[in-house]
């Protein structure tokens, strides 16, 4: 995890990548598979706290850094916050990539939500054992950053994934977190769908022997 000094030192990375159109992808999704990503997509706008505490009680006090609010806002994945309701908070933090001369990556982890939401995913209890570590793990809501912010998030559901940058400039996500945890299933229909392109054209995902990934590391 990147220490203060290194949030101010080290660059931030960016990777240029566009959010995957979920209307097209949904469109090609047969009707089960529409439910069950429906429903699961249901939670997202969906806020942990009682409508009278706007969320106020559980701010956290990690902030982003003005100049990686700057970046992140150019990438189009944050945005200042505009209305009153505030329906949950996230908490910005950014890690160094394999050793302290590397770049950071910006992670958000939707703590407040990840604990609210009546979501568990299904494992195969064959392979049970592979699965308690990482699951049991606080960490696991920080999986695989290199695939964070591709789904993009409809402004009404953005109330949820707020902080502040360090001004005190309230902000929210525009795409959701790998770090939610009833993201994961979402990403995984979508990407899978998505790569049985039948356009002819070329695929923006990487196969590997363990499934399919989107490529950003470019």
């Amino acid at each position: 995890m990147a220490t203060p000094q290194d949030e101010r030192t080290i660059p931030l990375q960016q990777v240029n990548v566009p959010v995957l159109n979920l209307e097209w992808i949904k469109s090609r999704l047969n009707p089960a598979t529409l439910e069950r990503v429906m429903q699961v997509w249901g939670l997202v706008g969906r806020s942990p706290f009682p409508p009278s505490s706007s969320g106020k009680a559980r701010e956290g006090s990690r902030r982003i850094s003005a100049a990686g609010a700057r970046l992140l806002k150019e990438a189009g994945i944050i945005e200042d916050s505009f209305s009153a309701r505030t329906g949950g908070w996230i908490i910005p933090f950014s890690v160094v990539k394999e050793k302290t001369t590397g770049l950071r990556r910006r992670i958000a982890w939707p703590r407040d939500k990840n604990r609210d939401d009546p979501y568990e995913a299904n494992v195969s209890l064959l392979h049970i054992s592979h699965y308690l570590p990482p699951v049991m793990a606080e960490a696991a809501s920080c999986l695989d950053v290199r695939s964070s912010f591709i789904v993009s998030l409809p402004r009404e559901t953005r109330h949820p994934f707020r902080c502040r940058v360090e001004d005190g400039t309230l902000v929210e996500l525009t795409r959701l977190p790998m770090g939610y945890k009833a993201g994961q299933e979402i990403l995984q229909i979508i990407i899978i769908i998505s790569s049985c392109r039948g356009d002819g054209g070329s695929l923006p995902l990487g196969c590997t022997s363990i499934g399919v990934r989107r490529r950003l590391d470019r």
